[in-house]
C-alpha cells in the first residue's frame, strides 16, 4: 500500500514557504516550514494578520492531507 509520502515529497523551490518574507526561517529549514504551513492552513487569519507569505497549494494540500490521516 502506497502513502502520502510515496507521492509526496518536500522540495523547498516548488512553492515560496509561507511565513516572514522578511525573516524566510522557513525557506531554510524543513522543520520551520512544517511548522508555519501547519500554523497558516490550521490558522490563515493570523499569517494574513502578519503579511506573511501565502501558503500555496502543494503545502495546503499536504497539511490537510496529514490532518486527515489520509497517508
Amino acid at each position: 500500500m502506497k502513502c502520502a509520502m510515496d507521492y509526496w515529497q518536500y522540495d523547498p523551490a516548488n512553492e515560496v514557504a509561507p511565513g516572514d518574507p522578511s525573516k524566510p526561517y522557513a525557506a531554510t529549514s524543513i522543520t520551520e516550514d512544517w511548522a508555519e504551513a501547519v500554523a497558516y492552513t490550521v490558522y490563515p487569519e493570523y499569517g494574513i494578520s502578519q503579511g506573511y507569505n501565502e501558503i500555496r497549494f502543494i503545502r495546503k494540500t499536504y497539511v490537510e492531507m496529514m490532518i486527515a490521516g489520509i497517508y
